[in-house]
């Protein structure tokens, strides 16, 4: 997928046609060779590869799952009030040992 971007280099984007117009005569005016060839020249072309477009779609895609699991939450919390849950420190000691690991 190639996209074709004009007027970027100073972040602006406030010019009108009819300056955009102006803009393009003058350099086709003072610059040598075609008109065909100049426009052409002019535009900057973007190409995004498969794999960022992949991204992309994958990024729409999460934005509408929550990060929370709203289920578990409520599951721990109504454990917590009635006294009945109950914490494997082994479990979380290896977890803590397992990530440390794969930092180094």
């Amino acid at each position: 997928m190639a996209i074709t971007i004009n007027q970027i280099n100073s972040g602006q984007n406030t010019t009108s046609g009819a300056e955009t117009r102006k803009t393009e005569d003058s350099l086709e005016k003072t610059s040598a060779g075609s008109t065909e060839s100049k426009k052409s020249e002019a535009l900057d072309t973007l190409t995004v590869t498969p794999e960022a477009s992949r991204l992309l779609q994958l990024e729409q895609e999460l934005s509408g799952i929550s990060p929370v699991d709203l289920e578990r939450v409520d599951s721990v919390r109504h454990q917590i009030d009635a006294g009945t849950y109950s914490i494997n420190s082994d479990s979380i000691a290896q977890k803590l040992i397992a990530s440390e690991q794969e930092t180094f």
